[in-house]
């Protein structure tokens, strides 16, 4: 299994994967760090519980190896590793003289069986090359059990996406809108169009929805520390001379720090489409006051306290309309949201003006 962090951070390495991993016949667990391998190549088994059976995991530019090899129970603090006991580990990046007693920014240190030093744009190559190598001289046995560990995760990426799309469509209908009814309108919305995904991912349903073919077509993560807005910024600032169309799937919560952000967007001309995420929470830790509450025993009807971003909900259509941006909603009706992307798109590409959907969603 390959688990890669920054590898998209060059184009060319984002190539150089799909080339190792189809040669090998490996498995690949996007962390989303970057967008790092096409979410719907078959040998894309991100979501799925393929590590754990792997026999040896390769992580690539990988800073944090721990949190997509982990199982955290946050009531309780405890962490089982997913990696199979046995299982061969090699690390392949920076990760050894990144650490320093001055900045402990290196994350959790695991053991591996091979450390590896090098930029993984340099090495992806020459590890390429060393593998091609090998393989010409294998014989029918082991060049069958390859075909066939492609098939099994082909299957495998087939079932989790199915699993997927029968999720959304439960609950497609539904007011507040769905986080999967809101990504698949706006990845309908765009499908013809150049697009680029700044940050936030819909709470992965973008993720699971669209067609990431692209190295540029999404940033990374967001880092969930009210930085969202000023990322997507930068990202669609990035992209502006090369007319692609930058969507922000934005957190209501985010935003709520930095409103400005809209008024220099609009100041700088700067074309991006932003649809709210609008689940009128900080919703992440109202969730973790629901679990400790049940853990605690207090009362679950007070975890809204501090959390809730409502009574008065925001109007953030109306604020960006005073910071002079295209601007329609808040939209709770799960028809109506296709319709209002459309028109901000065409207001983002026929003008260069910034647009905004608000649409009032669930919380996941």
């Amino acid at each position: 299994m390959i688990v890669p962090a920054y590898v998209g951070r060059d184009p060319a390495a984002f190539d150089r994967l799909v080339e190792l991993a189809e040669i090998l016949g490996a498995g690949v667990i996007d962390t989303g760090i970057r967008l790092n391998f096409p979410n719907r190549h078959p040998l894309n088994v991100t979501g799925s519980d393929a590590i754990e059976e792997s026999d040896l995991v390769c992580f690539v530019d990988v800073k944090d190896m721990g949190k997509p090899t982990q199982q955290l129970e946050s009531t309780t603090r405890t962490i089982r590793s997913r990696i199979r006991e046995g299982a061969r580990v090699v690390d392949l990046g920076f990760n050894d003289i990144g650490i320093s007693a001055w900045s402990h920014d290196f994350a959790q240190l695991l053991p591996t069986d091979l450390q590896v030093t090098a930029d993984a744009a340099a090495a992806l190559p020459e590890l390429l090359r060393i593998v091609g190598e090998l393989v010409a001289g294998d014989g029918d046995e082991r060049a069958d059990a390859r075909a066939r560990r492609r098939d099994d995760l082909g299957a495998l990426h087939d079932r989790t996406w199915t699993s997927w799309d029968e999720r959304a469509r439960a609950s497609a209908g539904e007011s507040p809108v769905s986080t999967s009814r809101l990504a698949q309108e706006v990845g309908e919305a765009i499908r013809d169009h150049d697009w680029v995904l700044t940050a936030g991912t819909a709470s992965d349903w973008a993720l699971r929805m669209w067609d990431f073919d692209r190295p540029y077509r999404h940033a990374g993560r967001s880092l969930g520390t009210a930085t969202q807005i000023g990322i997507s910024l930068g990202v669609a600032l990035a992209h502006r001379d090369a007319g692609r169309l930058v969507v922000d799937l934005q957190p209501d919560g985010d935003l709520m720090f930095d409103l400005g952000a809209l008024w220099v967007a609009a100041y700088h001309r700067i074309p991006m489409l932003v649809v709210m995420c609008n689940n009128r929470a900080y919703f992440n830790d109202w969730e973790h006051q629901d679990r400790m509450a049940k853990q605690r025993g207090t009362p679950i009807e007070n975890t809204w306290v501090g959390m809730e971003i409502d009574r008065p909900a925001p109007d953030f259509a109306a604020v960006a309309r005073a910071l002079g941006w295209h601007a329609e909603g808040p939209i709770d009706d799960p028809d109506a949201v296709g319709k209002a992307v459309r028109r901000a798109v065409d207001v983002v590409t026929a003008s260069g003006t910034p647009a905004l959907v608000d649409v009032v969603c669930q919380p996941r």
